[in-house]
């Protein structure tokens, strides 16, 4: 159990490691990053939970440059009543190749008229190929600014499929997100989104400059 602080974390793991296993942790609970990972190669994460209530911008998994992982049937819970932005997995890299992010359940809740809530969040260069997206469930309820269920930009030949997303936003609010993407395939997804009468937009999948 953490205290929230910003360089607070429940695993922390980077530095060119390879052939780990996270595993069968059970009370991940209020850390500012319950699991961070950076450079880490060939490696397992499953069946952990991750559960928080937060007072500053929060992340369930805080991933790096990464390739050839699994990150499968992990649990997070976040719950934000003040003006901060939640992700339920936030990948910052300069690569992030050949992973699987299969089975995982993200549940978001936040009040704050200034939050923003992110199902999953990719970040970086174009270095973004031949990832596995599947079967994940994310809810995100009563985000106040905006809520997103999968965001990113660039990449190529990922395939995200048979995921369940659920967004009741008061403001925007998009279930899958992605630009400037090459050759990416999207199959048999459930995009459930609700917005109040004055939300500025609602779209289930958002494509732009995708080919």
């Amino acid at each position: 159990t953490g205290g929230g602080e910003s360089t607070n974390y429940g695993i922390l793991n980077y530095g060119n490691r390879r052939n780990i296993t996270i595993k069968n942790f059970g009370n991940i609970i209020n850390f500012s990053k319950g699991i961070y990972l950076d450079n880490v190669n060939d490696s397992s994460v499953q069946n952990n939970t991750i559960d928080f209530n937060c007072s500053q911008d929060t992340y369930g998994f805080y991933l790096g440059s990464m390739s050839s992982n699994q990150i499968i049937n992990n649990t997070i819970d976040l719950y934000c009543p003040d003006d901060y932005s939640l992700a339920g997995l936030l990948v910052n890299y300069q690569y992030f190749n050949n992973n699987t992010i299969n089975d995982n359940s993200i549940e978001l809740y936040t009040l704050a008229v200034d939050s923003s809530a992110f199902g999953m969040r990719f970040l970086g260069t174009s270095d973004f190929g031949y990832n596995v997206i599947q079967n994940n469930l994310i809810n995100i309820s009563y985000s106040d600014n905006s809520g997103y269920g999968i965001q990113g930009a660039g990449g190529s030949n990922c395939t995200i499929s048979d995921n369940a997303i659920w967004i009741r936003s008061f403001s925007v609010a998009e279930g899958i997100k992605f630009t400037g993407a090459n050759n990416f395939t999207f199959h048999n997804l459930t995009l459930n989104i609700h917005k109040t009468t004055d939300a500025l937009w609602g779209t289930g999948l958002y494509l732009s400059n995708v080919w």
